[in-house]
């Protein structure tokens, strides 16, 4: 008693249905079979029932092989057309109202002594990312930064920035408040 309960979130991998997205609706080919489909919603509430809540990764990188970054944030279709809506029917559910729904989120990350990297893009990688789990109504958003080599992944205030981070956070903060 004398312990608190912990919360194990589930980060599923999702291999079956992001290979079927490129080889079907990614390649133009029409949309992922039925039964593939089925599979990942069996899946997703088997995990449901395994774990107290989910935390989402919803967006996807593009590559910019000409730009200051290897990749930025984007929207994807497979999150709205496929994932986003088995995630919805899922939380529905009577016995999943409880979940707990989040996503860790941060401003961009670059570090020159790795490949890995994605840029701030402005405000843009951090707004893309809010945007595309807010259809969840998510209980928890963790803002995530670290910046031991200046890795940009900071929402700490900076000559450069000045509070515009928090300003963003503050907004999306709003918008989950109802206010």
């Amino acid at each position: 008693k004398d312990i608190p309960p912990h919360i194990f979130v589930a980060g599923m991998p999702m291999f079956e249905i992001y290979k079927a997205f490129s080889e079907y609706d990614g390649a133009g080919k029409g949309p992922i079979p039925a039964g593939i489909v089925d599979r990942e919603r069996a899946n997703i509430a088997a995990a449901a029932k395994a774990y107290g809540g989910f935390q989402h990764w919803c967006t996807e990188f593009e590559y910019d092989h000409l730009g200051s970054y290897a990749h930025r944030y984007c929207p994807t279709d497979i999150w709205r057309r496929y994932l986003l809506p088995l995630a919805l029917e899922e939380l529905k559910k009577p016995e999943n109202r409880d979940k707990i729904v989040g996503r860790y989120v941060n401003a961009g990350y670059v570090n020159r002594f790795v490949g890995w990297v994605h840029g701030q893009w402005g405000t843009r990688s951090l707004r893309t990312a809010l945007d595309e789990i807010m259809p969840l109504n998510p209980d928890v958003l963790v803002p995530f930064e670290w910046n031991e080599q200046n890795e940009n992944t900071h929402f700490q205030p900076t000559v450069a920035n000045g509070k515009t981070f928090a300003r963003v956070l503050n907004y999306y903060r709003a918008l989950l408040d109802r206010e």
